[in-house]
């Protein structure tokens, strides 16, 4: 789902560049560029998409490279040749079904970089929606990705992946490396609850979600620490209009000419790790808006991570993971969703529905002290998964195969916020504060689900 070198590696750019897929939906402007347009009302693909097209250029003007194109506009950048904001262009692509000319404005050009020559990034927006099949994409190919990420469910994912890496006993007094790591994500998601970030609202919520599952899926790959840096970097450079986006050393750093620079200071989470910062370059009349601040002041808190890792393991070590945790009998893992929206993930054990609560831990280790009561109240369900990381882009299917044989009756669950849940009902009681579900999908990542009655909009007999 990144947009970043995070999810599919950094490479070099040319005129027809070997570009990899690009997971977002519209092009990478702030809300304000956007003229009120959904972000991701479009499906946006790299060159890699569309192999049928050999050549892009402006009419009368220079050949581009191209970022990403989606049926609604494009990214593209230019050598030499600087387009004006609200300008009419046209965009012309040779392709194997035929040449295409399409009309769009010139939503914002910018300074990419300086040398050795200047390059201008621009995002375009079509005069009308082009239909990408003409140049030969596939309808699956232009299908929805992945659903909308959730900030909370994707911190979470990256604190469970933070919690298996196998980390060398940091040497240092006070709190833990660990502790050191997972209070840096605290920090990171802190961003959301300060003005500033709820003045971002939704869009920090949007971009911090994919920075999250970026980092979290890049870590299950086992990068090297000081791969993760570079690639966190990278991920800045999307999101941010900047020149460019760098660790720097501040001793010995010289700015651009004909730049002007913020510097950031990279968290220490050890008391020797040497003092870094992020430089951040604009060109002229590029400027940072408050929710990119946001999202840099979040990743900061990441970049410290990736650094501490170097500083126990290694720049250029591979990092390890541990094994996935094997349940002691009897405990199950359950995310438990409120009907707020929020969700709540761990482990528990003895759960009995008569008693109107659940207890979750942390970890499946039952001490009274890492227990968290969970009421009924308030909760629209308590789904009791195989892992607690699960796949959000896969949709699960709604039909009962012919040949099941569960028992129960089947049911189609509609919850009052709308979501459905098609399976088989186990132990269905109208007087009871809730009922299992065992879904009808066999590759859902729910084992079974405990719907809370009063969250139910409507409960159907199939």
């Amino acid at each position: 789902m990144s947009r970043s070198a995070l999810a599919n590696g950094a490479g070099a750019a040319s005129e027809l560049p070997p570009a990899t897929p690009h997971s977002e939906n519209a092009t990478n402007l702030p809300p304000e560029d956007q003229g009120g347009a959904e972000r991701r009302a479009h499906r946006r693909l790299g060159l890699a998409d569309i192999p049928s097209v050999t050549r892009i250029r402006l009419k009368y003007g220079p050949a581009v490279t191209l970022i990403d194109l989606s049926n609604g506009g494009a990214q593209i950048e230019t050598t030499n040749f600087r387009m004006q904001p609200g300008a009419t262009v046209v965009l012309e692509l040779t392709a194997a079904p035929g040449d295409v000319s399409i009309p769009a404005n010139v939503l914002r050009c910018q300074l990419a970089r300086l040398l050795p020559e200047p390059v201008y990034r621009a995002a375009l927006v079509f005069k009308r929606e082009f239909d990408l099949r003409t140049l030969g994409v596939d309808h699956e190919t232009l299908e929805p990705e992945d659903p909308e990420l959730d900030v909370e469910c994707e911190l979470e994912r990256l604190r469970t992946v933070v919690e298996r890496l196998q980390l060398p006993a940091s040497g240092q007094p006070g709190a833990t490396a660990a502790e050191s790591i997972q209070q840096a994500l605290s920090n990171a998601s802190g961003t959301l609850t300060t003005p500033a970030g709820k003045r971002a609202g939704e869009a920090l919520r949007e971009e911090l979600a994919e920075m999250f599952h970026a980092v979290a899926s890049a870590l299950e790959r086992t990068p090297t620490p000081k791969a993760l840096t570079a690639a966190i970097e990278e991920h800045f450079s999307h999101v941010v209009p900047a020149r460019s986006v760098r660790i720097i050393n501040p001793d010995t750093w010289v700015q651009q000419p004909g730049a002007e620079a913020i510097m950031l200071t990279v968290p220490k989470l050890a008391s020797d790790a040497p003092p870094v910062r992020l430089a951040v370059e604009f060109g002229d009349g590029s400027e940072p808006q408050e929710l990119h601040m946001q999202v840099l002041k979040a990743g900061i808190q990441l970049i410290a991570i990736a650094r501490e890792l170097g500083r126990l393991n290694g720049d250029d070590t591979p990092l390890g993971l541990k094994a996935a945790i094997v349940l002691p009998a009897g405990w199950g893992r359950v995310v438990v969703r409120y009907n707020s929206g929020q969700v709540h993930k761990g482990y528990t054990t003895d759960f009995q529905p008569a008693r109107g609560y659940l207890q979750v831990s942390p970890t499946p280790v039952d001490t009274p002290n890492s227990r968290v009561m969970v009421p009924f109240t308030d909760t629209k369900a308590i789904f009791f998964v195989k892992d607690l990381t699960g796949n959000k882009a896969y949709q699960e299917s709604k039909s009962h195969s012919p040949a099941a044989s569960a028992p129960g009756r089947r049911v189609l669950v509609t919850f009052a916020d709308g979501e459905q849940l098609a399976g088989t009902a186990l132990d269905y009681s109208n007087q009871a504060a809730g009922y299992f579900v065992e879904p009808a999908d066999p590759k859902s990542n729910n084992d079974r689900v405990f719907v809370i009655a009063q969250s139910v909009k409507e409960l159907t007999f199939l």
